[in-house]
Order: structure tokens, then sequence, then C-alpha cells
């Protein structure tokens, strides 16, 4: 299943792979889990699970509100603006 557009990552259902290795709310491994464990462990905990590295050897979810993850995402991916330097001018004016 691919992703949807408004959803670029697989969440909860939608992952279909049989074991992953999970990363818990503060990206800590916590270890290899069955697809069905890991959706009760997010469940339970009231957080949604995200698969991030779908092509790895062993698919990687992340246990984590998809909202904040999307957004935190987004946010990486947007290009920094360059760094400008700040002139003062003032109206006093002085020969030197």
């Amino acid at each position: 299943m691919k992703p949807q557009r408004n959803h670029p990552h697989l969440i909860n259902e939608a992952i279909q792979v049989q074991q992953l290795l999970l990363l818990d709310d503060h990206k800590q491994p916590a270890g290899v889990k069955p697809l069905r464990e890991a959706l009760g462990i997010a469940r339970g905990r009231g957080l949604d699970l995200i698969l991030v590295a779908p092509q790895a050897k062993r698919p990687v979810c992340v246990l984590g509100d998809y909202g904040r993850f999307l957004f935190e995402h987004n946010k990486m991916e947007r290009p920094k603006p360059a760094r400008q330097k700040e002139v003062q001018l003032s109206a006093n004016i002085f020969e030197h």
C-alpha cells in the first residue's frame, strides 16, 4: 500500500509488515516487535505508529503523535533563510 497524498507516511493500520524495529516516543529503540504488538503499544499510549524507514532491512516505526511528527518533518525540509546583516542608519551625520 502506498502513502496517500495527504499522508506521506504510512500510519497505524495502513502498515503492512510482519516485524518491525520499534522506536519509542523518545526515539529510543524498543526492540523488534510484531506489527500487532506494536499497534497495541501505540494504542495503549494514545499515540500513532508511524513507518519512517520502509526500505530498511527491518522496517523502522516510531511511536508518536502524527500531526506533530508531520510538522517537524516539514519544518526540517523547508529552506532556511540566508542570514542578512542589519545596517542601522541615523539622522545624525558627523564630519568625522
